[in-house]
C-alpha cells in the first residue's frame, strides 16, 4: 500500500505493526486486522442476547419521516418544522484561512426539545451535509477553535463537505454527576431529539442532501458514532477519531438506563435487518492512535471493529502509530485524510 493511501472510493483498513508509524510512510496491516478491499456483504449472524435486544422501539421515531422545509426561503424555526419560530444570527461572513475564504454562518434558536437557546455554525457553501459533535467540554466553536475547520478548508472551499458545527450539553447528561442516571439519559434523549428534529432537517435544507455525516474527535466521536447506530435512515457515514464507546468510563456500570446509549452493550445484541441493512451500506471510519492518553480508546476501538466484523459490517479501521496522542495536532491531520480517501 502507498503512503498515499487508497484510491477514491475504495475501502480499505489499515493498522499498524508494533513500531507504529505516523502517516505519511508505509504501513502494513497487523495477521487479523481488517485490510485490503472490504467486501460489502449483505447477510448478518444474529448473536446470544444478554440484554433486551436492540429494536427501532428502542430509539426515538427511527422510521419516521423526517419533514423537510421547502428548499425556498427558510423562515422559521427548523425545530418547529416550518412553523413560525425564532431562529437569530445568520449572518454570513468570509473566514479567512490559509490564503482562502470559507463562507461561515452562526445560526441560533430556541430550541423546544431542550428549553434553552442552542448554537451552531455552518461552513461552507454546499457539499456533503457534516454535522461535528464537539469534544466532552467543547462548544460548537471548538472546530474552528481549534483549527480543524482550516485543515478541512479545502473540502469546504470546493463545495465537496458543508459543516455543521453543533453544541453539546455533556454537562447536562452523562458529565453531570449530581443527576440520577434516569435523569442523565432522559437528559440525553432531549438532545438526541434537538439533532433529529431540529438541526438534521436544517442541515437538509440547507445542503439539499437527504444523507448526514456525523464526524468527532473523542467525546465528539462517540456521539457521532451513536447517532450513526441508532438513526442509520438518517446519518449515512461517520468519521470517530479516538471515541470511545462505553459509557461506564464516566457512569460507572451499565444498566438498562444506559444501556442503549453504550454501542459496546447494545450493537452485540442487534439482529434487526432494518439497522443492520443501513449499517452495511454506510461508510464507517474509526481511528484511534497508540501515543498518549489513548489507550481506552484504542482498546474501544478495536472491541468495536470485532463486533462489526462479526455482524458483517464493513467498516474501515485505522490504527496510527505510537506516535499518535489524544489531541488536536493529530486529529487535524487524520480528519482530512479520511475525508479525502472516502472520495470528497
Amino acid at each position: 500500500m502507498s503512503s498515499e493511501g487508497p484510491a477514491a472510493g475504495t475501502w480499505y483498513g489499515m493498522c499498524t505493526g508494533a513500531g507504529g508509524r505516523s502517516p505519511g510512510v508505509r504501513r502494513r496491516a497487523l495477521p487479523g486486522s481488517t485490510s485490503g478491499d472490504v467486501t460489502w456483504p449483505t447477510t448478518g449472524r444474529g448473536g446470544k442476547k444478554r440484554f433486551p435486544t436492540f429494536s427501532r422501539s428502542s430509539v426515538s421515531d427511527p422510521i419516521a419521516t423526517m419533514v423537510h422545509p421547502s428548499r425556498g426561503a427558510f423562515g422559521g424555526h427548523p425545530g418547529m418544522r416550518g412553523r413560525p419560530g425564532t431562529c437569530e444570527g445568520g449572518g454570513t461572513t468570509g473566514y479567512h484561512m490559509g490564503g482562502a475564504t470559507v463562507n461561515i454562518e452562526y445560526h441560533k434558536w430556541w430550541s423546544p426539545n431542550l428549553g434553552q437557546e442552542m448554537e451552531l455554525k455552518v461552513y461552507g457553501h454546499a457539499g456533503k451535509p457534516a454535522l461535528a459533535f464537539p469534544s466532552i467540554t467543547g462548544m460548537f466553536t471548538e472546530f474552528e477553535d481549534t483549527g480543524m475547520v482550516d485543515a478541512c478548508r479545502l473540502f469546504l472551499n470546493e463545495g465537496k463537505v458543508q459543516l455543521f458545527t453543533v453544541d453539546s450539553i455533556n454537562h447536562q447528561t452523562w458529565l453531570n454527576g449530581n443527576a440520577p442516571l434516569a435523569d442523565r439519559a432522559n437528559r440525553h434523549n432531549r438532545y438526541e431529539r434537538y439533532i433529529v428534529d431540529e438541526v438534521v432537517p436544517y442541515a437538509r435544507w440547507r445542503s439539499g442532501d437527504d444523507g448526514i455525516m456525523g464526524m468527532g474527535c473523542s467525546f465528539g466521536g462517540y456521539n457521532a458514532t451513536n447517532f450513526f447506530l441508532h438513526r442509520p435512515d438518517i446519518f449515512d457515514a461517520v468519521i470517530s477519531l479516538s471515541g470511545f464507546f462505553r459509557l461506564k468510563h464516566f457512569v460507572g456500570e451499565v444498566d438498562e438506563t444506559v444501556y442503549f446509549h453504550e454501542p459496546l452493550a447494545y450493537l452485540p445484541n442487534l439482529d434487526d435487518p432494518w439497522f443492520l441493512d443501513r449499517y452495511r451500506s454506510g461508510r464507517i471510519v474509526l481511528c484511534a492512535g497508540q501515543g498518549d492518553h489513548e489507550d481506552i480508546f484504542l482498546a474501544d476501538t478495536l472491541e468495536l471493529r470485532r463486533i462489526l466484523e462479526e455482524k458483517q459490517i464493513p467498516a474501515w479501521v485505522d490504527i496510527w502509530g505510537h506516535d499518535v496522542s489524544h489531541d488536536w495536532p493529530w486529529w487535524k491531520i487524520q480528519m482530512p485524510y479520511f475525508l479525502r480517501h472516502m472520495g470528497f
